[in-house]
Order: C-alpha cells, then structure tokens, then sequence
C-alpha cells in the first residue's frame, strides 16, 4: 500500500484452487482487466518455455484446468526441525500477506 496506495492484490492458493474462475473475476475486476471465464482450463501438454524443467511441469503438462495440489509429504512442519523452523520464521510474513487476500464473494 505505501507504493501504490492501494492493497496489493494477493490470491490465496487454497482459494484459487476451490473456485478458480471466481478468484480471477474479483482479481481481473480490481485490476481493470475484461474477465475470461476460458482462462481456467486448457490443453493438457508440455509447453516449449518448460522444456528446461520438463520434470518439474510434468502434473501441470498433464492438467486441464486448475485444481487442488497435493498435500500429503513425508516431510512436514511437525516432523522435520528445518521446514518447522522455516515456518516459524516466515509465517508473520505470510499472516501479513494473507490479510490482503482477494475474497470472492457468492454471487
């Protein structure tokens, strides 16, 4: 806000992954762009920019729209001392950010 004078715009994932079209309307609305409803499902396919990093687009290259990620690792904040201490450090900053999350509103 000190920048521009306004709050940033930012997307929370959980709440693009539960209603994708409805994050980028208020998003798009905000920022002043035309809404495209098309813009959340694609060709599933690799694409030419992600041929350095084929390995890491591979679920993506796969994928046909926008959906809910994986959520269950080997490794989380409550068994592994490094992610719990990464975690710890950076959530203030998250909690900061996520108060300016883009809500959708039921229409």
């Amino acid at each position: 806000t000190e920048v521009c004078g306004e709050p940033p715009a930012v997307i929370a994932a959980e709440t693009l992954q539960q209603d994708p079209a409805g994050v980028l309307r208020v998003l798009w609305r905000r920022i002043g762009i035309e809404d495209r409803p098309d813009a959340v499902r694609w060709q599933a396919g690799q694409r030419p920019q992600w041929d350095n990093w084929r390995e890491w687009h591979a679920e993506t290259a796969q994928s046909r729209g926008i959906h809910p990620s994986r959520t269950d690792y080997a490794d989380t904040v409550d068994n592994h001392a490094g992610l719990r201490a990464l975690y710890e450090h950076h959530r203030p900053f998250y909690e900061e950010m996520y108060a300016y999350r883009l809500v959708v509103r039921p229409s």
